[in-house]
């Protein structure tokens, strides 16, 4: 076969393959808004108690505000040794190791991780761009043995971590033990509009008689504005019919 003709079919397969990739990049970055996991399925992405920690709060919610999110709050405290007392309040010395995690499937709705829209590492004043597990964070240095990290997973779901008297270091363990085949197999079809009423649910893990749920309107603050500009040109509709008469 002539040379030239397998350099074309080479270059030919080399600019297809760019453009499928270019294209598969293209969808992946202009991923738009979608529905949040069920607030069941969040408790689920949580990492358990490691060995020496129990958990004192487990929680899910959905939530409104623009946009549908599901938020989960997980609340870990270190098993005090065998006789041990709790320090007293006001007392001197450390208290007892805690972590606290507050977990959002924000839906993927921009509003939600705009703080991450221009992420870089390094620091600036007390807080801290890093990466942890390949994801961005924001590690934030509250002195006194407090600590807070952010960590964008998947753009899509944030996870704020707070440690007090926990050598922040140890966040990594913390994420590496969530649920990521849970977490990766969430549903994330694209939607461009809410239903116009959802039911919310709310999960107390560790009291259960104490769930609810009710359905309500999905009002954005866009369709709050529509349907006020509605009512206010058909004001001035019977206002101006009025004048005729």
């Amino acid at each position: 076969m002539n040379p030239l003709c397998l350099q074309r079919r080479g270059a030919g397969l080399v600019l297809t393959l760019i453009l499928a990739l270019t294209v598969l990049i293209g969808s992946t970055l202009q991923a738009g808004p979608c529905l949040p996991a069920h607030p069941k399925d969040v408790l689920r992405f949580l990492p358990d108690a490691p060995p020496g920690w129990e958990i004192k709060k487990s929680e899910a919610r959905h939530s409104f505000s623009d946009w549908l999110t599901t938020n989960a709050t997980r609340e870990y405290t270190r098993v005090l040794a065998e006789g041990a007392s709790p320090p007293a309040d006001g007392a001197d010395g450390a208290a007892v190791p805690s972590v606290s995690l507050r977990f959002t499937d924000t839906g993927r709705y921009p509003r939600y991780t705009e703080i991450f829209k221009n992420f870089k590492v390094g620091k600036d004043g007390h807080i801290q761009g890093v990466t942890i597990a390949s994801y961005p964070a924001y590690v934030h240095d509250l002195g006194v043995g407090n600590s807070m990290v952010e960590v964008l997973i998947e753009k899509r779901f944030l996870a704020r971590f707070r440690f007090q008297n926990e050598p922040v270091k140890s966040v990594t363990d913390w994420i590496r033990a969530m649920n990521f085949d849970a977490i990766r197999a969430a549903p994330g079809a694209d939607v461009t509009e809410l239903p116009e009423e959802a039911e919310l649910v709310t999960i107390y893990e560790l009291q259960p008689e104490k769930n609810k749920s009710r359905v309500t309107a999905l009002l954005t603050s866009a369709d709050v504005e529509r349907i006020l500009e509605e009512e206010s040109a058909k004001e001035a509709a019977r206002e101006e019919a009025l004048e005729k008469e």
